[in-house]
C-alpha cells in the first residue's frame, strides 16, 4: 500500500553539472502529480508571485513542458494520461543515458524561450514528470530544483473519465484507473529519498481547509520566497493592479480551476469522504460494488471478486 503522507526530504547529490557558460542563476520548480489532481491550479498560484515565471503562450496543451522538448517521450507517446506510468520508458532517473551536457542545454533552452528569465524562479508543470523527478533533478544541475507534488484521491483524479467515457471506464469497474494512479505515486514515493527538495500537498485538504491561504504560504516557504500571493477566487472589474492584463488572466484561470474542482468535489464527498457511503460506483458496475469499499480494497492490495459482490 502506498503511503499517502510524504514529508520534505533533503538529500545530497552530485551531478554532471551544467554545460559550460550556461546560465545557472535560476531555480526551477516542477509541479507534478497525476492528471486532474490540481496541478494546474498549483502552477497558476505559483505564477502569481512577482518572482516566479511559468511557461506561457506555448500553444501546447496546458502549457506543459513535456510537449516542448524532443529528448524523452511525452505521456501521449507512451500510453497517454491514463496509462503512461506503466510503460517501460515512464521511469527515468539519474542513470539515464539521455543525460548528456548537450541534452542538458537543449532541455533548458526548449523551455527558456517561454519563461521570463528576468524572474529567479521558473515553474514547469507536467503530470508526466511525476515518474521522472530524479532525471529532471540531474538534468537541471547545478541549478536548484524543487518538486511540488499534488496528490488527490484516485476517485477524484479519475472522476473525469466516468463523465467522458463511462462505458470505457466501467469495462473493468475502474481497476485500471486506480492501478495507474497507484503506479504514479508509488514511483514518486520510491524516488523521494533521492530528491533534494520535495513538498507534497493533498488537494482535498487544501480545498476543504478553513484556511487555504496557509497551504499557499507553505508552498512559498518551501520555495524560500517571502510575501506569498493572497488567494483570490472572485474578480472585480473595478479592481486594478500592476500588470493588470497578466493578473486578470491568471485570476480567471485560477477561478476556472477552482470551479472545476468544486463541481466534482461535491460528488466525490458523497463517494469517499463519508465513512459509510453506499453510493454505487457506477451504474455499469455490479449493483453492490460501492466506490468506498472498492477503492479501500484495491488500495489496500486486496482483490475485488465481482461475482461474489453481485451475490451479496
Amino acid at each position: 500500500m502506498i503511503a499517502l503522507a510524504f514529508c520534505l526530504l533533503i538529500a545530497a547529490g552530485g551531478g554532471l553539472g551544467a554545460p559550460e557558460n550556461e546560465d545557472t542563476t535560476h531555480s526551477v520548480v516542477f509541479v507534478v502529480g497525476a492528471h486532474h489532481s490540481g496541478t494546474s491550479l498549483a502552477n497558476l498560484l505559483l505564477q502569481k508571485h512577482d518572482e516566479v515565471s511559468g511557461l506561457t503562450d506555448t500553444h501546447v496543451p496546458e502549457d506543459e513542458g513535456q510537449h516542448l522538448q524532443d529528448i524523452y517521450n511525452p505521456a501521449k507517446n507512451i500510453g497517454g494520461m491514463l496509462h503512461f506510468a506503466e510503460h517501460a520508458e515512464a521511469h527515468l532517473d539519474e542513470s539515464s543515458p539521455l543525460i548528456t551536457p548537450e541534452n542538458q542545454q537543449r532541455l533548458f533552452e526548449s523551455w527558456a524561450r517561454y519563461w521570463n528569465l528576468s524572474k529567479p524562479l521558473l515553474v514547469e508543470k507536467s503530470p508526466r514528470h511525476t515518474t521522472m523527478t530524479r532525471f529532471l533533478q540531474k538534468m537541471l544541475e547545478p541549478r536548484k530544483t524543487y518538486f511540488l507534488a499534488i496528490i488527490r484521491h484516485p476517485l477524484g483524479a479519475t472522476h473525469f473519465r466516468w463523465g467522458r467515457s463511462p462505458l470505457a471506464a466501467a469495462s473493468d469497474c475502474g481497476r485500471s484507473l486506480i492501478a495507474h494512479w497507484l503506479k504514479i505515486y508509488e514511483t514518486l514515493e520510491e524516488d523521494a529519498e533521492y530528491l533534494e527538495n520535495l513538498l507534497v500537498v493533498k488537494m482535498e485538504e487544501f480545498l476543504t481547509s478553513e484556511n487555504p491561504q496557509s497551504y499557499v504560504d507553505e508552498m512559498f516557504t518551501f520555495l524560500r520566497r517571502d510575501e506569498p500571493p493572497r488567494i483570490t477566487v472572485t474578480c472585480s472589474s473595478g479592481h486594478k493592479k500592476k500588470n493588470s492584463a497578466r493578473e486578470a488572466r491568471l485570476r480567471r484561470r485560477v477561478e476556472e480551476q477552482l470551479s472545476r474542482l468544486e463541481k466534482t468535489r461535491s460528488s466525490e464527498h458523497a463517494v469517499y469522504v463519508q465513512a459509510n457511503a453506499q453510493i454505487p460506483f457506477s451504474p455499469h458496475c455490479p449493483r453492490h460494488t460501492t466506490a468506498a469499499s472498492f477503492v479501500k480494497r484495491v488500495v489496500d492490495g486486496g482483490e475485488v471478486d465481482l461475482e461474489q459482490e453481485q451475490e451479496e
